[in-house]
């Protein structure tokens, strides 16, 4: 059985989840994969939560044994005078440590992430440093800082875009194997058994959103 870890750096409900919980909805029927999920903050979904969510889906939630710990504001404040890179750099070393101790919390054999690489990057250095495969899923088009890409540029991660004109942004920055796979959508079951014989029905969804790429449509 392949253990497999999801994490959701978000902080809030949006397309990204709903689309992962589809994948996680026909993943759960699988015998053959084991599946844990990870959300750094358990947000509001309505009237409950992701991590409600989560437990109702059949997956196991991951709880961090280590609080993720943040930059005091003076130090903050002192590296940012200093530089800018050197902020980056401090801000970044407190991701990966944090990233590597969820990591070696379980036996997990692939993780799987679900926003970006700026978002993520810690989280594919420390999958790199514990021999556990990693997949981005790239769900916006994010520039990436010159000391993010360096790091980057070192790791192996396998990338799937949701959309190709996604897949030559971040090509043009990294070279990766194009994986695009677009974001599901799901039919009204009402309006899918209905039987119009003199009329054609065609769904044709968009999202013209520039972070996407699909304002090149």
């Amino acid at each position: 059985m392949k253990k497999i870890l999801f994490v959701d750096t978000g902080k809030e409900y949006g397309g990204g989840t709903k689309s992962f919980l589809y994948l996680l909805h026909e993943l759960v029927k699988d015998p053959t994969f084991q599946i844990f999920v990870h959300f750094e903050t358990n947000y509001p979904v309505g009237k409950t939560t992701i991590k409600e969510i989560i437990h109702n889906s059949g997956a196991t939630w991951v709880e961090a044994k280590t609080p993720k710990k943040e930059m005091g504001k003076l130090k903050k404040e002192f590296l940012r005078a200093i530089s800018k890179t050197r902020l980056i750099q401090a801000n970044y070393a407190l991701h990966v440590q944090y990233a590597k101790h969820l990591l070696q919390q379980g036996s997990w054999e692939i993780v799987h992430l679900n926003n970006h690489f700026s978002e993520n990057l810690a989280y594919i250095e420390a999958a790199n440093q514990l021999n556990i495969r990693a997949i981005q899923h790239l769900r916006k088009n994010a520039s990436i800082d010159p000391f993010k890409l360096a790091i980057l540029k070192q790791q192996a991660c396998t990338a799937i875009c949701v959309s190709t004109s996604t897949y030559a942004f971040y090509q043009q920055m990294i070279p990766i194997t194009k994986h695009v796979i677009y974001n599901p959508v799901e039919a009204v079951p009402e309006a899918s058994t209905q039987k119009q014989t003199s009329s054609i029905s065609i769904l044709m969804p968009a999202n013209f959103l520039t972070l996407k790429g699909h304002h090149l449509v």
